[in-house]
């Protein structure tokens, strides 16, 4: 059985372990993220999509569409 030695002496590795573990779910969210903005911009340019109807399909508002709207055409300049 460890003692309180063994897991304060634990602890360090345990951090590291878990800053790790935030650091690829921060990459992954950033990467889902672009995913999502890329299908968004897809979806109005390409198929004429509604505001709206993207915002309802996303879950978002649409002043939130419009802003990665105005990002996604900003990447295209």
């Amino acid at each position: 059985m460890p003692t309180v030695i063994d897991e304060y002496a634990a602890l360090p590795g345990r951090i590291a372990d878990a800053a790790q573990h935030v650091e690829d779910a921060r990459t992954a969210l950033v990467n889902e993220l672009e995913r999502r903005d890329d299908l968004i911009a897809q979806a109005i340019d390409q198929a004429g999509m509604k505001y709206a109807a993207v915002a309802k399909a996303a879950g978002l508002t649409a002043p939130q569409i419009v802003r990665i709207m105005s990002r996604s055409s900003a990447d295209d300049d």
